[in-house]
């Protein structure tokens, strides 16, 4: 049996969504598997820390009497590794999924998401990548309830992915240990409004609704070339933000006329919306 896992890039936060808003863009990793008397690793550039194994196995040995080895295949690895675009969430995606398909799906999904959020840490960039879309999500009494919301085919997406990164340890460990009422109150208001202006694709809105307080200017500190992608709000009717933790930037617009000012070193990719998530296509 032969079959292949494709996994859009999310970016998460979007300003105030923190921790709890994702979306999965057209950037994607694909992941090709087939039955073997061995595992088999081809194209991965570390095989010590594969996390494609390593879910794999996990979802073998925690649902399954015997782990049924097989060879993992990078077909296409085109979402940047620790940019802040859900890397990892590709991985961990392909391998449990892969592994509940050669358990003939034993798990139901509800649980099978819930085992990928565990592995990551957070759920923002796991549902947005699974299920495709713009995902909202909260956590209570250690159940995830989510929601997927509409984007305007108005807005356009623009990542600029710096030569650097962020480490998602360092990301997190520079931010306030405590919030105050203020900033809490801050990023509270305009997360309530920013699905509905990227429902309706209202850059007024959107230039209002993206501000954050809480994370985004102790991450821009450490991200060399945000704040002065972030000066050029200022000049056009563009949001800038930080994608997750960094150091991706990701602007919102609605035309990409920005873009000639865009430092050319960097890299730059236009994207849109995905709205399909993670697709299994079984070859043979």
């Amino acid at each position: 049996m032969k079959f292949r896992i494709t996994v859009p890039a999310t970016t998460s936060n979007l300003g105030p969504g923190f921790d709890y808003l994702g979306m999965s863009l057209t950037l994607y990793n694909t992941y090709e598997f087939e039955t073997s008397d061995k595992f088999i690793f081809n194209n991965f550039e570390n095989i010590d820390k594969n996390l494609v194994y390593e879910t794999y196995r996990y979802i073998m040995e925690k649902y399954s009497t015997k782990i049924i080895p097989i060879s993992i295949t990078l077909v296409k690895a085109d979402v940047p590794t620790s940019r802040g675009l859900g890397s990892s969430a590709t991985a961990i995606i392909a391998g449990m999924v892969s592994a509940n398909f050669m358990l003939q799906n034993v798990i139901n999904e509800e649980t099978l998401v819930r085992e990928m959020i565990k592995y990551e840490g957070h759920p923002d960039n796991i549902l947005s990548a699974y299920y495709g879309g713009l995902v909202s999500s909260i956590k209570d009494n250690d159940k995830y309830y989510h929601f997927k919301h509409k984007v305007s085919p108005d807005l356009l997406f623009t990542l600029v992915v710096p030569p650097y990164f962020l480490k998602t340890e360092l990301a997190r460990s520079i931010l306030p240990q405590n919030l105050t009422y203020q900033d809490t109150l801050y990023n509270a208001s305009r997360a309530f409004l920013l699905k509905d202006a990227l429902e309706k694709g209202d850059m007024e809105i959107l230039r209002i609704a993206c501000k954050d307080a809480i994370h985004e200017k102790y991450r821009g500190s450490y991200i060399k070339d945000y704040p002065i992608i972030k000066e050029l709000e200022s000049k056009y009717e563009i949001t800038v933000n930080i994608s997750g933790s960094g150091s991706t930037i990701i602007i919102m617009s609605k035309s990409r006329d920005f873009m000639k000012d865009i430092d050319k070193s960097l890299n730059v990719i236009p994207v849109t919306v995905d709205d399909k998530g993670m697709m299994l296509e079984v070859i043979e």
